[in-house]
């Protein structure tokens, strides 16, 4: 069975899944970057054809940087597109692990023209990727399949998952002490902020840009506390709060608030795409309908499950793991839930229920990475790195906080929880410790650019709750939120552009353009429509819902219930 760490990752997996329709993606060698020689200085070398790469040997300790102990980071430039450099611009992707050198080498050149005039910066968190050394929570890639094949249930499904989950949750982290070594104890969001700046200066630069996705919004939002005077233009694209990031604590389920939000939103396009489309609507006629259908569906799969050969019997776990993959992706696999409920309604297992499976019994790619997945052990690793305020250690207190995150988000609400409770048995203590008086102290209106926060106006872990809260809190009028009026895992997964998927709607993409080329900041609240609703590719009639042109519109054609913040 699959967890949340499976969950990142596919979604983390959304932009190669989605850009690989326009080309091929470069083919990366593993033996690439072990074979430079880590430098002091930021030494550059011709890589991949117009890239240049580096690896650059930093302070272990980020706050006694004259300790002998050091790390070597990966780092690669994607020179300015435009040939008129006028600065750099950080590119990040989520699951605290994806390799962000594997990303601008592989999608950095689709994304180029949003900032024609600066050179595109990737770097491998400490750790991961092909920084050095690196997190290891398994001996080889065997032990890495079999841990995913023997996942007991999800959280919520019995009474008995609780420890089962936990003695996992103790085994994962003695198993991350085991094979990491000194890697886990120097990593962290904290160390690769600090690592952003030195990169930055050793460039020559005195500020920097940023565009970054899911976790690496927490990354950016760490640097803008430490150094604000060098924040240039960040957009951020679903995002971490970063003061719940920085503990282990009850409040987490503000972080699976709109998940229902994206589930009815899922029912609600449905109704509206109609039967042929969406083979789960069968004669209802109401999006409260089919949640009452699907209700049941839930209760009864916590009893039983249907044979699903060659995969293992479609049970509660797969359902529930499946569907918060669907609220990840709304456009790829709402059609997908569609034709799966309908089969799990009807008690056989068919091709959506096959389909579903490959994906959640997928096996992890081995590493190091080949591509910009984040992966499973290392999403876990980096989670539990952070936080340096752990509760919730005994299983009264976590039942009490599960009972809250499931009454929050019965869909996803337990897979989410099984994060926290792997981090409640974390076992290595960080050298590198994130001050979090300075973010209780931070005055955000001091930092010397301003941010661009999007969010999907149900996104079903990082909500547009948070993007409005870390405004509000920190950054206020240097801070500006603007609503992709869609259901899925950040706005990149909801765009068009040329046809391709993967992209920001044009909406988003003509606001980021004139963000980071014209200066212009948009309206606050600001909603935006996807270019391509759920269910469109299987032929539902949307000529009533589509918006004719695309921006700033007042009130969205697009049927998600809910608030649309001002």
């Amino acid at each position: 069975m699959v967890t949340l760490y499976r969950l990142s990752a596919l979604c983390g997996a959304i932009l190669a899944t989605c850009v690989s329709a326009q080309a091929p993606p470069t083919a990366i060698d593993p033996n690439f970057f072990p074979s430079l020689t880590p430098r002091d200085t930021l030494t550059w070398v011709d890589c991949y054809d117009g890239f240049q790469c580096a690896r650059l040997r930093v302070p272990a300790d980020v706050t006694h940087p004259k300790r002998r102990e050091k790390v070597e980071i990966a780092v690669v430039k994607l020179p300015a597109v435009g040939g008129n450099r006028t600065g750099s611009v950080v590119f990040s992707l989520g699951g605290f692990s994806a390799s962000n050198t594997n990303a601008v080498i592989q999608i950095g050149r689709d994304f180029a023209t949003l900032y024609p005039n600066l050179d595109v910066i990737g770097i491998d968190r400490r750790g991961t990727g092909y920084s050095t050394p690196s997190i290891r929570c398994f001996p080889n890639q065997e032990a890495r399949v079999n841990w995913q094949r023997t996942a007991p249930p999800v959280l919520g499904s019995s009474r008995s998952a609780l420890p089962a989950q936990r003695a996992r949750a103790k085994r994962f982290a003695q198993n991350c002490a085991r094979y990491s070594g000194n890697a886990l104890k120097w990593s962290g969001t904290y160390p690769s902020a600090v690592d952003m700046y030195t990169v930055m200066r050793a460039m020559g630069d005195k500020k920097i840009s940023f565009y970054g996705f899911s976790s690496g919004t927490h990354t950016a939002q760490t640097f803008a506390a430490l150094y604000p005077e060098a924040v240039d233009k960040f957009v951020l694209d679903g995002v971490v709060r970063s003061d719940l990031q920085y503990t282990v604590s009850d409040d987490q389920p503000s972080t699976v608030v709109d998940s229902e939000l994206a589930l009815d939103g899922f029912f609600t396009t449905c109704v509206a795409a109609g039967p042929e489309a969406c083979p789960f609507l069968g004669n209802s006629t109401t999006p409260a309908q089919l949640r009452r259908r699907y209700e049941a569906i839930d209760r009864k799969f916590k009893r039983a499950s249907i044979p699903n050969a060659p995969y293992p019997p479609f049970d509660y776990s797969a359902l529930h793991n499946f569907v918060g993959t669907a609220l990840g992706d709304s456009f790829t696999f709402f059609p997908q839930l569609a034709g799966l409920l309908a089969e799990l309604e009807a008690g056989q297992a068919g091709p959506a229920t096959g389909a579903a499976s490959a994906i959640i019994y997928a096996e992890p790619a081995p590493l190091p990475p080949l591509g910009i997945d984040p992966p499973f052990d290392l999403i876990i690793a980096g989670v539990c790195m952070d936080p340096s305020n752990v509760g919730l250690k005994n299983n009264r207190d976590f039942q009490r906080y599960l009972d809250r995150m499931l009454a929050t988000s019965p869909a996803v609400g337990g897979i989410v929880a099984q994060n926290t409770l792997f981090c409640s048995e974390w076992k290595v203590k960080p050298i590198n410790v994130f001050p979090r008086k300075l973010l209780s102290n931070f005055c955000g209106t001091k930092i010397a650019g301003h941010i661009l926060y999007i969010s999907n106006t149900a996104d079903y872990i990082t909500p547009l709750d948070s993007a409005i809260y870390m405004k509000t809190r920190f950054f206020k009028n240097k801070a500006t939120n603007i609503i992709d009026h869609a259901v899925g895992h950040t706005a990149i997964s909801t765009g068009a552009l040329s046809g391709n998927q993967g992209y920001p709607s044009l909406g988003v993409f003509d606001i980021i353009f004139r963000f980071f080329n014209l200066n212009q900041i948009p309206t606050q609240g600001s909603v935006y429509l996807p270019d391509f609703p759920p269910f469109l590719a299987q032929g539902a009639d949307y000529a009533g819902l589509l918006p004719s042109g695309f921006g700033g519109v007042v009130a969205p054609a697009y049927p998600i219930p809910g608030k649309t913040p001002q």
